[in-house]
């Protein structure tokens, strides 16, 4: 479960796990917006999950206008956890990161070349590029803009 991290002008900053946004709240760097159903409990408290936190404090945006950062997270994220061959959701343990054309025939480990892809589509294409295996990619894999990214990771 993420929390959307808000500056105090409201802009959006980043993604959190709740534990994070938790910390952010006890130490009274941040407030709610918006919480989750869900609730922790501690010894004597209980606490709904934070949604959308909002800091206090006006934070610099300089590292964030750097772009989108290449990871794993980030492509699954990108990909909305599904295969990009046959479409089937994936989990974060079954997901595997593909390179559309192979390492071994000069792909690059870029945003413009590794995909989300379940298991069986991956050992199906093996070595091969997409035609070559008559597999089609459901999408173009490009590198997503920081807004671009917080659109897919919104919580509902």
């Amino acid at each position: 479960m993420e929390t959307l991290v808000l500056n105090a002008s409201y802009e959006p900053i980043q993604m959190v796990n709740w534990q994070r946004a938790m910390y952010y709240l006890f130490t009274e760097k941040a407030e709610v917006v918006s919480s989750y159903d869900k609730i922790v409990r501690s010894v004597s408290q209980v606490f709904q999950i934070p949604k959308i936190i909002k800091l206090v404090k006006y934070v610099k945006m300089k590292k964030m206008m750097r772009g989108v950062r290449y990871s794993r997270r980030n492509i699954l994220t990108r990909d909305k956890m599904k295969c990009q061959y046959c479409g089937s959701k994936c989990t974060t343990k079954t997901a595997t990161m593909d390179h559309v054309v192979p390492r071994s025939r000069g792909g690059k480990t870029s945003w413009e070349n590794v995909v989300t892809a379940c298991h069986d589509c991956n050992n199906k294409k093996d070595n091969r590029t997409p035609k070559e295996a008559r597999m089609k990619l459901l999408s173009v894999p490009r590198k997503p803009s920081k807004i671009k990214m917080f659109e897919f990771t919104m919580p509902e």
